[in-house]
């Protein structure tokens, strides 16, 4: 039985890039500073389309080393948005996600939860949980980069 582990292919599968993800980020030059286009993401919410929003929110939210008022606004509009859905939508929506969505998103949560903590914050918490695992909470917690 050990030979047999040896000899076996499945680690080359694995792509360790895609684990290591978040280590080159922390360079300025890989930053992507523009960030969310808070008018675009307004628009859509006053047409009632919270599910682009928050794709819009999530394609867009700044990763390196950004100024803390672009991750305070940042964040802010991610309440925001978060705040459109009703309640029974959140699980829908959170069908919808990639997990690397589901990762930006836990992030954002968490940073929403220290600057306005009311809202559906917990109910989005928990339908990526029942969705995703404990996994984009664990990678929140390993990151380099804290939002």
């Amino acid at each position: 039985a050990m030979a047999k582990n040896v000899e076996s292919t499945a680690y080359r599968r694995l792509d360790v890039d895609a684990l290591e993800d978040d280590k080159f980020e922390d360079g300025a030059e890989n930053c992507n500073v523009s960030g969310v286009d808070e008018k675009a993401v307004e628009f859509l919410l006053q047409g009632n389309r919270s599910g682009e929003a928050l794709h819009s929110v999530l394609q867009n939210t700044p990763a390196g080393r950004i100024p803390q008022d672009l991750k305070d606004r940042t964040t802010l509009i991610t309440a925001k948005v978060l705040k459109s859905f009703r309640l029974n939508e959140i699980e829908s929506a959170v069908g919808k996600l990639s997990e690397k969505e589901a990762d930006v998103l836990i992030k954002l949560i968490y940073r929403a939860f220290e600057l306005e903590p009311e809202g559906p914050l917990l109910q989005w918490h928990a339908q990526i949980v029942a969705r995703f695992g404990k996994g984009p909470i664990v990678r929140v917690f390993t990151s380099r980069n804290s939002l």
